[in-house]
């Protein structure tokens, strides 16, 4: 058994996070071997680190029982000494020596919690290398977001869902505009870094991206520092909160433009970008997908803005999906972050949607100007621009009309074909 008061505090969050996630990947049907052989990879050698053997032995299960891969097991003395009862494993030091006997063409698959294990790897001629980190990661939210998804709809059948990734900011250097080129200069990491530790400081200058805005200090400390989540009984919950530009009643922030007399609601869930953050409460994504739909006539829907900042408890807010008690005509929209080369689509139950908008503000685009205040959260600018995207999608998949019937209509004919092949 580890002992994690010898690990550092960031190995020792990131082996709990590994103890926690992979046993819920696997109860939910991931196979680690099978994300290999989709991926044409049938040979591997598979390294693991001896702290992480009481949640990595889990893996080395599921890959030892999958006939379609040949794998070259090297497992650390340590290991070996525990006496796992598994045939095949042979001993093999887990170390940098070892690991320079590998070739370009081998397909290697890193387990550990350290994530700076694989710069062993860093040689002229690298093998193909996958880090748990990039493996796990992505496709455990993916499989646990499918999940609750289809938990959703057993329960809310006539509830339709539409997720989207939320945009990344671009990536080709060469087509960055002037603003674009600051942000990248000056503010990586700088929200929690930078922003938010100097925000009350007597000497603090508004940033450009938000200077041309016209935002003054005190509107930044408003919009940035204001957002208080809780946990309660397994749910993410605001503090409410009233302001100039932020208000928060009932557990989500308001959407001034709101329509109190509809009879349907938009439930809008997401991240801190979803929520707003730096952004006033007239100019979300949310308050612009209402303006959006009063403008082309569509009466009936009020859109509730119930973005959190998330942080690393994103299971915190299935639950607070789930707490809605939805009605007839409702729709569920809710953004998520993603990561390169992961399909989103294949993880989604029936019933569900993706709108793609990972790449919409890739230049060059027609948004007006810079659309983000840091390299990870869109400004009003781009929450407009994401709000607009969110209404075409809905509306060409007609989920203002006549979803309800449609899939009355799908059960009717599913009952009507099993009928006639009797």
């Amino acid at each position: 058994m580890t002992d994690l008061t010898k690990l550092p505090p960031n190995r020792r969050k990131n082996y709990e996070q590994f103890a926690e996630r992979v046993p819920l990947m696997l109860a939910y049907g991931f196979s680690f071997a099978k994300w290999f052989t989709d991926r044409g990879i049938t040979k591997l050698s598979v390294y693991c680190d001896p702290e992480d053997w009481d949640w990595a032995k889990l893996i080395y299960l599921d890959l030892f029982l999958s006939p379609d891969i040949e794998i070259e097991y090297r497992l650390s003395k340590e290991i070996l000494d525990s006496k796992i009862p598994y045939q095949n494993l042979h001993n093999c030091t887990f170390s940098p020596a070892d690991i320079q006997k590998l070739t370009p063409e081998d397909e290697v698959f890193i387990i550990s919690s350290d994530y700076a294990y694989p710069i062993y790897l860093i040689k002229p001629k690298t093998p193909k290398i996958h880090p748990i980190v990039n493996l796990a990661i992505p496709t455990w939210w993916y499989t646990i977001m499918g999940q609750h998804f289809s938990e959703i709809r057993e329960e809310h059948p006539y509830l339709p869902i539409l997720v989207f990734p939320e945009p990344h900011f671009p990536a080709s250097a060469k087509d960055y505009s002037d603003m674009e080129k600051h942000i990248m200069e000056n503010t990586r990491g700088y929200f929690q870094q930078v922003l938010l530790p100097k925000l009350r400081e007597p000497d603090f200058v508004v940033p450009k991206q938000f200077e041309e805005l016209g935002y003054t200090v005190p509107d930044l400390i408003e919009m940035l520092d204001t957002v208080r989540n809780f946990v309660d009984d397994g749910k993410l919950k605001l503090n409410d909160y009233s302001g100039k530009l932020v208000n928060i009643v009932n557990n989500h922030r308001i959407v001034p433009n709101a329509n109190e007399n509809a009879k349907k609601t938009i439930y809008v869930f997401g991240g801190c970008s979803t929520f707003g953050v730096g952004c006033p409460d007239d100019k979300t994504s949310s308050a612009y997908l209402q303006q959006i739909l009063l403008d082309n006539g569509i009466t009936d829907y009020r859109v509730e803005n119930y973005g959190c900042c998330i942080f690393d408890r994103g299971l915190y807010l299935f639950n607070r999906m789930k707490a809605i008690d939805y009605k007839p005509g409702d729709i569920l929209i809710s953004s998520f972050s993603t990561l390169a080369g992961v399909p989103v689509p294949q993880f989604l139950p029936d019933g569900v949607f993706s709108a793609d908008t990972i790449n919409m503000f890739e230049r060059p685009h027609n948004y007006g100007g810079n659309v983000f205040i840091d390299t990870g959260h869109p400004n009003e600018r781009g929450q407009k621009a994401i709000a607009s995207v969110l209404y075409d999608f809905l509306k060409s998949k007609e989920f203002f009309v006549n979803f309800e019937e449609e899939q009355t209509n799908k059960q009717t004919n599913k009952q009507t074909n099993k009928q006639t092949n009797k």
